[in-house]
């Protein structure tokens, strides 16, 4: 519940700082991946019909989230103006993490992540896309 709150505090904050641009569409209201689609489509039409050289380039960034440097991400957060409680907050989201792989028959010892942002949280994809 704290993490879903400290994600729409932290949504307003960018939003009224203007810090999200428009074709942002996972986070900005009322947008979604269909106005995303639509807008990809409407550019690419508009290429073919001013007779451009139309093409597009997608790029599956799930690994990524992965290599997000906890410094760097904190000192972005400080230069946005995300200080105080709410950047003491999101450090101690980000430190002391492990993580382990577990089979049917054996496991892993835990390891510490030193990097990258919480997969499968709320939080997550917007630490990554947005800061």
């Amino acid at each position: 519940m704290f993490e879903i709150a400290f994600k729409n505090r932290l949504l307003d904050y960018l939003a009224s700082s203007k810090l999200l641009c428009k074709c942002q569409y996972g986070y900005v209201t009322n947008s979604n991946t269909q106005a995303a689609a639509a807008d990809v489509i409407a550019t690419i039409q508009s290429g073919l019909d001013n007779n451009k050289i139309t093409a597009a380039v997608f790029i599956d960034l799930s690994k990524a989230l992965d290599t997000v440097d906890h410094d760097i991400l904190l000192n972005k957060c400080d230069r946005l103006g995300i200080r105080g409680t709410p950047l003491q907050w999101l450090r101690s989201y980000l430190s002391n993490r492990e993580q382990y792989v577990a089979t049917a028959a054996m496991s892993s010892d835990c390891a510490r992540i030193v990097c990258g942002v919480p997969q499968l949280s709320v939080l997550g994809p917007l630490l990554f896309f947005y800061l």
